[in-house]
């Protein structure tokens, strides 16, 4: 006898809502995002909608013959440090003074942009200022606002402390700057296109960071949103909270940033297309909401890359006039990419703002070096990343050059001249003679005597083979130590030896190994860097080894 199934049908009324339907031995019988449609056992269910960390269930009784269509959309105050309407982290007062000084004089730093911050407290009986530690900054790092100086700050004890800033500045990249303890601080990027607010939202009490047991401001759970400079921040006008939300005004609610930001944290995947096409043609005005929906839509196993073209489009042309957005070009990227084709792309000196645009860029290194070029703020921060956040953020670089600036400049020089072929058997070769760098002969052939060109990563990776295959390294423990704390490897340099050694092992034991780990685009993938400093990191560590090795043999 078949079993009994009904037509189940729910819909969250927003495409970031999860939705997880449970039976009555609490196991997952059907998941998804937004909306869901499923054939069930008829019985007892239980629907738990999620959105963030706000929670609601209820309970249905599905019968034969008689489907069940839930349409009617929970009411889910989830966290934002935003405050925007219906969160449960909102307070009134924080919602009238953020709205007001978005909409003050802003303070005097430049022309044609401004960027907006404001940060507050959960709770009253806050002792600091609000905004300690936080500072804005240039691309360079030069410093503009140390925010807790000139901020405007609430005073008063019976309310949650606030303070908020609206500051111009000319349209560009700008670094926001969080000091953790002294001599450590944390960064995201905050773009400022032309006749555009860019707002940044941070919870201090009730956020998820702490430092030494005291609680900071929440850098990766921050919110982000633009306007218009003469709208400012309205935490009221685009909430949409009524029943079966229409298409062409679904995209019009602040929530729905808030939940695709959160959504892409957690790494959803699977919302409904339809709930994305109609966040994505809804009237949004602002970027922010298409760059997310774009990230999720592109996490689909079978995304619509016409529409991703579309929406594309209609963020560079009729959203940002022209301005060079990482993130917005990182899409691009990756659009062309799955659909097979190669584009012209500047390099990408400011880095994004989400990890996603991040990863895509790093990836895209392999077959462009220079898309992330040297030297820049988005080369100096490939191995800083800190956290894990939807936002990209790192620990800030020094204000010297950076490790993997001055390591690029005092690597030594990669072979040149004829390739050699790589080793075709377990058997090592005869090991090449190679002097020491002190030595005063005249260099071997293959060496040259500057570092000009680091872009051969193949044949600096079959030099450093030549020079280990010979070497105890790979089967003597205590000798490989020595020569770790010899070298004095940089972290990259470190786990590019690993790699080498752990190859070197499978060889010798004649194991098959199901990927070559040290081809380049398995190293940008392993360690998220871009390939030159990989690159630069392989030309340091032949340099040390060509040193130390010789001395030892």
């Amino acid at each position: 006898m078949s079993e009994l199934k009904t037509h189940l049908v729910v819909d969250a009324g927003h495409p970031a809502v999860r939705i997880e339907v449970l039976d009555a031995e609490y196991r997952v019988q059907a998941r998804g995002y937004g909306r869901i449609e499923e054939d069930l056992p008829t019985g007892y269910y239980t629907i738990q909608y999620k959105a963030a960390d706000a929670t609601e269930e209820r309970n249905i009784a599905l019968r034969p013959d008689q489907p069940v269509t839930l349409t009617d959309p929970p009411d889910l105050p989830f966290s934002s440090a935003a405050p925007i309407e219906y969160t449960s982290t909102s307070h009134e007062y924080h919602q009238h003074n953020a709205q007001r000084l978005s909409r003050a004089q802003p303070l005097k730093r430049g022309d044609g942009s401004q960027v907006f911050v404001f940060v507050r407290d959960v709770d009253p009986g806050g002792a600091t200022h609000p905004a300690k530690g936080l500072s804005l900054h240039a691309l360079d790092g030069e410093l503009i606002v140390q925010f807790d100086e000139v901020i405007e700050a609430s005073r008063g004890s019976s309310e949650a402390r606030w303070g908020g800033l609206n500051i111009a500045v000319d349209p560009g990249f700008y670094r926001l700057r969080l000091m953790l303890r002294k001599g450590k601080a944390v960064e995201m990027i905050v773009p400022a296109g032309p006749s555009w607010q860019s707002q940044v939202f941070l919870l201090r009490q009730g956020g998820e960071s702490e430092v030494a047991g005291k609680a900071i401001l929440d850098l990766p759970n921050a919110t982000h949103l633009m306007a218009r400079p003469h709208e400012g921040f309205d935490p009221w006008e685009y909430v949409s909270m009524q029943k079966n939300v229409q298409p062409d005004i679904a995209g019009e609610d602040l929530r729905l940033i808030e939940l695709a930001r959160q959504a892409l944290a957690q790494g959803y995947r699977g919302i409904h297309s339809r709930d994305l096409h109609a966040m994505l043609w809804g009237k949004w005005e602002d970027p922010l909401l298409g760059i997310l929906g774009l990230h999720l839509l592109l996490r689909q196993p079978e995304s619509d890359l016409d529409f991703a073209s579309s929406v594309l489009e209609r963020l560079r042309g009729l959203i940002l006039s022209g301005f060079r957005h990482p993130d917005i070009d990182a899409l691009a990227l990756e659009i062309a990419r799955r659909r097979g084709l190669t584009i012209e792309m500047p390099p990408i000196t400011a880095p994004p703002m989400l990890r996603q645009s991040w990863n895509i860029l790093v990836e895209a290194t392999a077959g462009r070096p220079d898309l992330i070029p040297s030297g820049s703020l988005s080369f100096q921060i490939a191995g800083l990343l800190w956290g894990a956040s939807a936002w990209l953020i790192w620990e800030a670089p020094p204000e010297e050059p950076s490790r993997v600036v001055r390591e690029l400049e005092a690597a030594p020089p990669p072979p040149t001249g004829p390739t050699p072929p790589p080793p075709t058997s377990s058997v090592p070769p005869p090991a090449p003679p190679i002097k020491a760098p002190d030595d005063k002969e005249q260099p071997e052939p293959g060496v040259t005597e500057t570092a000009a060109d680091l872009a051969d990563f193949t044949s600096v990776r079959q030099a450093i083979e030549l020079l280990l295959l010979p070497s105890e390294l790979v089967t003597d423990p205590a000798g490989f130590e020595k020569l770790v704390r010899k070298a004095k490897f940089t972290e990259i340099e470190y786990a590019l030896l690993l790699q080498f050694r752990s190859q070197f092992t499978f060889r010798q034991r004649k194991m098959a190994s199901q990927e070559d780990t040290l081809a380049l685009e398995s190293l940008i993938l392993q360690f998220g860097v871009p390939s030159e400093v990989i690159q630069t990191a392989m030309a340091g560590l032949y340099g040390k080894l060509l040193a130390l090795l010789p001395r030892k043999r």
